[in-house]
């Protein structure tokens, strides 16, 4: 039944007599458009062989996680805006949604040769894609214990050529971001109108784009080619726009750089920098480096020996105020001896000094590297957070790779480590897990990424954790998910998760295990404990550099090939031009003009749908690249049966010229067509006619005062038509 309704509704949308039929019995156009495009897509996938079918499924899952990824984050902002406070849950949405449209993207350049022809139907943004792709890369190398991403530097060394001589000289090309931005000012209005569209109107000295205006481009006075936009408060200079993922491009400013220059034809300045500015520049630079790497190394000795000292000038805690905060508030029967009491640790914000535990931290060579402290009051109970006095646990010296051994356990056999984040939620677990080794990660549960040690010192390949259950946001269970993921890739060591939870506790309520002790006993403690989960970690992806990323989706040799035999002068041109600028033996200025022709080719097969039509069949990567190096270039193709011109076309409908009314003609034709095959015919016929009436002044002149929105088209379209003659005659 549900079939049928699909396929009836796409028969009648197909029919424009049919339109009137729906109007009058008053059907609803949002469920029969929903019902025949459902139908189109049923259709269209009953046609792919399996394989097929997969890579539109990976196509389309990247499409709906890109669409949720983009509404997470405009939530998100808006609640922002609006001074909503509980935004932790909306976040980590955005971010689990980024995530996975990220990963989506990265298999998208796994599989490109599979998911081209999809990613063209989807109209998916390849340069998205990329970047996106590149930020997992990143994630997952990282995961990995490798480095892929190399960022480089906006200048770029010159090699002096081969006859010349060796100087004591270095000659740099640099773009200057001032010229830049001054010569895309200079283009003004056009400029504007390639990045944004050219939905906009002039209202005195300026450029509005959006329904409302709200983005304003300032074309006279003292601030001519800046912009602002209301909606978001921001503004600035054509680099700045490119840079903007709001408005603009999303581009880093290297790429922002480089393509402003591209668009305003900027060329690099050759500088030559002295042996001796040189010499000046490695000298400072080496002198800076040591100072800083001297510094850090002081304050990282400082803060180690601050940890030292309150631990060794700590007492044992039996008989003290720290024992009466372990036994009789956290309820702890276990062996204490991990713990010391110092009755003078002084608060550096603050400056006043409190009775508090200690516990210490040592590496993977029994070396002590840290100190946690915690704050008691006089009562023996945990400090308050009142008077100044804001954190109350606090860590000296250096955590990262170090750990706190709470509990020793059994020294023979198959051996069990425990870590867990608080040194009070591993007291809670030793006479729960007696045969356990338990460890401390001091607060920071991502630390335990460096613990590895700990499995070449107790002989297993197996780590369990006693996390925090942090209630909704999951803060601690995420990131004891991207430990694991480190610690298998890394070490192939596994990861089991045992959770606390309590009855009768909010969502967002947080429960660690020594809450559970409290509330429910020992007994609780060791119910819960006694089975570990294992954290699922993904299958370790094929790592791939950004090379690799920048030419996904391009036309390879063997692409450019299928163009060398072809009928078409643009498609041979093209490969021709091609075969140049590769040609090592080619001179630069030979190169520029072959790069200069091979784009006009291209221009060319893109302002002609029959042209695009056939490069699609011939190789669907040479299709992609075409699209997506014209398609923001202003006049090249017009949708002539667009909404946007569909007045105008009626405003010259009863004209008496000639030329019009063949215009009119041929547009009415190509409007009413219902043979697709034929309409590359019919489209020619259109531009035949549109060159005739801007080229016949009595004809345009009577178009520019009846419709001149269509006039400056036709105009524009007339010039680039022309162009297009002269480059191929060329």
């Amino acid at each position: 039944f549900l079939v049928d309704r699909r396929e009836h509704a796409h028969a009648l949308l197909q029919e424009r007599e049919n339109y009137r039929y729906i109007y009058e019995r008053k059907a609803n156009w949002k469920e029969l458009g929903r019902l025949s495009r459902s139908y189109e897509v049923a259709h269209y996938l009953n046609n792919l062989s399996a394989k097929e079918r997969s890579a539109y499924e990976l196509v389309s899952r990247y499409q709906k996680a890109r669409v949720d990824t983009a509404k997470s984050w405009s939530l998100y902002f808006n609640l922002k805006a609006k001074g909503n406070i509980a935004l932790d849950p909306v976040l980590k949405n955005c971010r689990d949604f980024t995530e996975k449209r990220d990963g989506l993207a990265y298999q998208l350049v796994l599989n490109q040769k599979a998911v081209a022809p999809f990613v063209e139907k989807h109209k998916c943004k390849i340069t998205d894609i990329k970047k996106q792709a590149k930020r997992h890369l990143d994630v997952i190398a990282k995961a990995q214990g490798k480095t892929v991403s190399q960022k480089t530097s906006h200048t770029k060394e010159v090699p002096p050529a081969s006859t010349a001589p060796v100087t004591s000289k270095k000659v740099v090309e640099r773009l200057d971001a001032d010229a830049v931005n001054q010569a895309l000012m200079s283009k003004g209005e056009d400029f504007y109108r390639l990045v944004l569209g050219d939905d906009a109107k002039r209202t005195g000295g300026q450029l509005r784009f959006g329904q409302k205006g709200s983005f304003s481009v300032s074309l006279t006075g003292s601030h001519a080619g800046s912009w602002h936009s209301f909606e978001t408060d921001e503004g600035g200079y054509p680099l700045q726009l490119l840079m903007n993922s709001t408005h603009g491009w999303g581009l880093s400013f290297k790429e922002a750089l480089e393509e402003g220059a591209r668009m305003a034809g900027v060329s690099p300045e050759q500088i030559v920098i002295p042996e001796k500015v040189l010499k000046q520049q490695a000298e400072k630079a080496q002198a800076k480096k040591s100072a800083a790497e001297k510094t850090d190394d002081e304050k990282v000795q400082g803060r180690i020996a601050a940890a030292r000292y309150y631990w060794r000038s700590a007492q044992p805690i039996t008989g003290t105020l720290g024992e009466k905060y372990l036994r009789e508030f956290r309820h702890i029967s276990g062996d204490l001896s991990s713990f010391r009491f110092h009755p003078r640790i002084k608060d550096p914000e603050t400056k006043q000094y409190y009775p508090g535990i200690v516990v210490a931290a040592a590496n993977q060579h029994r070396e002590l590297r840290a100190t946690q402290t915690i704050l008691l009051g006089p009562d023996g109970n945990k400090a308050k957070a009142e008077h100044g006095l804001n954190v109350i646990k606090r860590s000296r010296g250096v955590v990262k790779g170090s750990a706190v051994l709470m509990h020793k356990g059994k020294a023979e056999g198959q051996q069990q480590v425990v870590i867990a984040e608080g040194p009070e939620t591993a007291a809670s677990l030793i006479t729960a897990l007696p045969d356990a080794h338990i460890y401390v990660t001091l607060g920071n549960i991502s630390n335990a990424k460096e613990l590895n040690w700990l499995s070449e010192k107790h002989g297993t390949k197996q780590f369990y954790f006693a996390a925090d259950n942090d209630g909704m946001n999951g803060q601690a269970i995420n990131k004891i998910k991207d430990v694991a993921t480190t610690l298998k890739y890394q070490h192939d060591i596994d990861c089991f998760i045992a959770k606390p939870s309590l009855p009768g506790k909010a969502l967002d309520a947080k429960v660690d295990f020594n809450d559970v002790l409290i509330s429910q006993g020992e007994a609780g403690v060791k119910k819960q404990v006694e089975h570990f989960d294992k954290v699922f970690v993904p299958e370790k992806q094929k790592l791939i550099d950004e090379q690799t990323i920048d030419a996904s989706f391009m036309p390879t040799q063997k692409d450019w090939s299928l163009l060398e035999n072809h009928m078409d002068s643009d498609f041979s041109g093209a490969y021709l031009n091609k075969q140049i600028i590769q040609n090592k033996k080619s001179s630069q200025n030979t190169k520029k003009l072959a790069q200069k022709d091979l784009q006009n080719h291209l221009e060319n097969i893109y302002s002609h749908d029959d042209k695009l039509e056939e490069l699609k069949k011939v190789s669907g990567n040479l299709h992609q690249l075409v699209i997506q190096s014209c398609k923001n270039i202003p006049g090249l193709k017009v949708d002539w049966l667009s909404k946007d011109y569909s007045t105008e076309w009626e405003k010259i409908s009863s004209s008496n010229d000639q030329f019009i009314k063949e215009l009119y003609s041929d547009f009415k034709n190509l409007q009413q067509l219902k043979n697709k095959e034929r309409y590359p015919t019919y489209a020619k016929f259109l531009n035949e006619s549109i060159l005739r009436v801007a080229t016949n002044k009595e004809s345009f002149s009577s178009i520019e005062k009846s419709a001149p929105k269509l006039a400056k088209q036709v105009l524009g379209y007339k010039d680039r038509l022309i162009s297009k003659d002269r480059g191929k005659s060329r």
